[in-house]
């Protein structure tokens, strides 16, 4: 038999709802609940859902089409179906980060923030963005801001990373690693300047910086670059497990 119209849209929905980062770990009752008190909004082409720095506590998920995520004038990302913002907003009543734009006609699904805070008051999803939430006041997060690449990750990768990093301050001349050892580290520029010895950057590295041979960190294999510190600082320091 057929299934109607309403339901195929209801199973869309909470489809959009678990296959969140920070919502896909709710029980089906949970989601349905979220389901209850989502608002269905349609929005078109070149309009602004949300600005950077409003204060109202409202969530959105994506359940159609693309839209721009920008902060200072610059976007940093393309969210799509699935992706989720302002709930940091939401859980704790803080301002919203970003300008997010509709690049698409877009269907988003609205969450008033208290109907989202009742809901998740028992949930781990409420413990992670208020987690997330101290995070990004820390100084690593905002040094990942100042890089486009880190910037543009996801806020619980950018958590993940974090979570593994640890502040080491350098002084000017010390070298950081040295070609030919095994390749063990990467480093997030806090402060301070680095350089590759013998290299031909016409730049040194600056704060968010995420300097690393990844591909030897990866298999344990030997580096083929010095890293150097011309100019006292700190890094955030990623070991390799």
């Amino acid at each position: 038999s057929n299934i109607p119209n309403s339901k195929l849209k209801a199973i869309e929905t909470l489809g959009a709802i678990q296959g969140t980062e920070i919502l896909g770990s709710l029980g089906i009752g949970k989601a349905g609940e979220l389901l209850q008190c989502a608002k269905s909004l349609r929005v078109r082409k070149g309009k602004t859902i949300v600005k950077e720095g409003d204060s109202a506590p409202t969530c959105y998920v994506i359940s159609m089409g693309f839209v721009s995520a920008s902060k200072a004038g610059r976007m940093v990302k393309v969210l799509t179906v699935c992706d989720m913002f302002g709930e940091v907003s939401a859980i704790v009543n803080k301002p919203h980060t970003a300008t997010i734009k509709a690049l698409t006609d877009v269907e988003v699904l609205e969450f008033p923030a208290r109907s989202l805070q009742w809901i998740l008051r028992d949930t781990e999803a409420i413990e992670v963005v208020e987690n997330l939430a101290k995070m990004q006041e820390e100084d690593s997060w905002q040094a990942m801001s100042a890089n486009t690449c880190l910037d543009a990750w996801s806020a619980l990768k950018r958590r993940m990373l974090q979570s593994i990093m640890a502040t080491r301050t350098y002084k000017e001349g010390e070298i950081v690693w040295s070609s030919g050892r095994q390749a063990e580290i990467a480093v997030l520029v806090a402060s301070g300047r680095f350089i590759f010895q013998n290299g031909h950057q016409i730049h040194p590295f600056q704060r968010g910086a995420f300097i690393g041979e990844i591909d030897q960190i990866l298999d344990g294999s030997a580096l083929t670059t010095t890293l150097r510190c011309t100019q006292s600082g700190s890094c955030y320091v990623a070991q390799r497990a």
